[in-house]
């Protein structure tokens, strides 16, 4: 469980991989995470996720996100 973690994302459209933006993920009342996306934009989002718990634990992983069209 990441119920205890610091989560922090790099994201950026696939379209668009050189405009990066760093962001802060917040932890909903489910256990989900939401980020938000520095500017809309339909279509595949790249999101590298950094996790680290309270106990040290430390986790990445590359997720990739269909955005729906606004």
């Amino acid at each position: 469980s990441l119920a205890d973690a610091t989560l922090k994302a790099t994201v950026f459209h696939n379209a668009r991989a050189s405009h990066r933006a760093a962001v802060t993920a917040t932890a909903t009342d489910d256990g989900a995470y939401t980020v938000d996306l520095p500017y809309a934009r339909a279509g595949v989002w790249v999101l590298l996720l950094d996790a680290t718990r309270d106990d040290g634990q430390h986790f990445t992983q590359e997720v990739r996100v269909e955005v729906p069209v606004l």
